[in-house]
């Protein structure tokens, strides 16, 4: 599948099964394969958060690898367990800790 990533943000994600989770606002990019790895999803819809129990989550990351289909919208394969770092924690979470 090619397209280009800025047709990609901004468009609203819905399940194969029909679920709508948000919207991209941001992807990730492995240098070293010159691939988009992960898209970061936001705008949550609320009765994802519920199903998914991440409610206080402003955003999800999801693979790349299982967009199954990007046309109006992104269909994505149906979410069994989500990573639910946002960007910032997970940006965060990769700072290296210092010490004194």
């Amino acid at each position: 599948m090619i397209t280009k990533l800025s047709k990609v943000f901004g468009k609203e994600v819905y399940t194969t099964s029909g679920a709508k989770v948000g919207r991209i606002v941001d992807v990730a990019i492995d240098v070293n394969t010159r691939s988009v790895s992960d898209i970061f999803i936001s705008n949550l819809d609320s009765a994802f958060q519920k199903k998914q129990g991440i409610e206080d989550k402003k955003g999800i990351i999801f693979s790349y690898s299982g967009i199954r289909n990007i046309q109006d919208i992104v269909l994505v394969s149906d979410m069994k367990s989500v990573f639910t770092e946002t960007r910032e924690e997970a940006a965060a979470a990769e700072e290296p800790v210092q010490t004194a």
